[in-house]
């Protein structure tokens, strides 16, 4: 068995985070990751994934996203989804149906930060996951530093 280490919610400018994909695959190579998953909110960046090397070290970079209905208010239902191959951010306003079209394009979906309360000290509402009657989710998220699980 081999084990790997694997950060699978990343940002890039493209939604709300700060660096390039480029950036970002430098970064995990100096902290020695095997995987980065970039997911931004609500936009599937394609073009990126690869192998990015320096010198004997190497990270794999895949693509993913980070869908919730952005006319909600206020913001919860996150969902991280990877290997659908395609933009299904139109489905994010019935957490169901995006759940559906996530598996009918193969891809995998994990329930981003559940539990993640208020945080005013950033500026930031409790995001948490609230429509638990949905199905055929892949996984959650357990541990996210923004939420502090």
């Amino acid at each position: 068995m081999e084990e790997l280490i694997v950060n699978l919610h990343m940002h890039t400018f493209y939604s709300d985070g700060h660096l390039s994909h480029e950036q970002i695959a430098q970064a995990a190579l100096r902290a020695r990751l095997d995987i980065v998953i970039v997911t931004d909110h609500n936009v599937w960046v394609n073009g990126f994934e690869g192998y990015y090397k320096n010198k004997d070290k190497q990270v794999l970079l895949l693509i993913g996203e980070e869908i919730h209905n952005q006319a909600r208010d206020p913001q919860k239902n996150h969902l991280l989804v990877f290997g659908a191959g395609r933009e299904l951010a139109v489905l994010a306003s019935d957490p169901q149906l995006l759940l559906d079209g996530v598996r009918q394009a193969g891809g995998l979906s994990f329930l981003a930060h559940p539990d993640d309360p208020a945080a005013p000290v950033f500026g930031e509402t409790d995001i948490s996951w609230v429509d638990w009657g949905v199905q055929g989710f892949t996984g959650l998220e357990l541990w996210n530093a923004m939420s502090g699980v």
